[in-house]
């Protein structure tokens, strides 16, 4: 079955773009967004020169610990999305990959 597909000059056709950047592509940047709500909604509530970690306080500044939090939601946002794409993902023999035979 041979399909054409027209591609618009000057914007790039996805399926160039390979399997695994795509796939980072697909988690990093919903996991950003999360992570920045996230972090907005934690510390609009909680002060950072309060935390405590272990019965002891955090000997940080609020930006470092303004930075530290969001990058922990981001890990764990990230891998909140890495499992859903995991496990949404089409089988290999439905993923069109770089310049494999997509067109057969």
């Amino acid at each position: 079955m041979n399909q054409s597909i027209d591609i618009i000059e000057g914007v790039r056709d996805i399926r160039q773009t390979p399997c695994m950047a795509r796939a980072a592509m697909s988690i990093a940047w919903p996991s950003f967004l999360a992570a920045a709500a996230f972090t907005g909604l934690f510390f609009s509530s909680v002060d950072p020169n309060e935390l405590v970690l272990f019965g002891h306080p955090i000997d940080l500044g609020r930006r470092e610990t303004y930075g530290l939090g969001f990058m922990i939601f981001w890990a764990f946002s990230a891998l909140a999305s890495s499992m859903t794409y995991v496990l949404a993902r089409p089988p290999k023999s439905d993923l069109i990959c770089g310049s494999s035979n997509a067109n057969s």
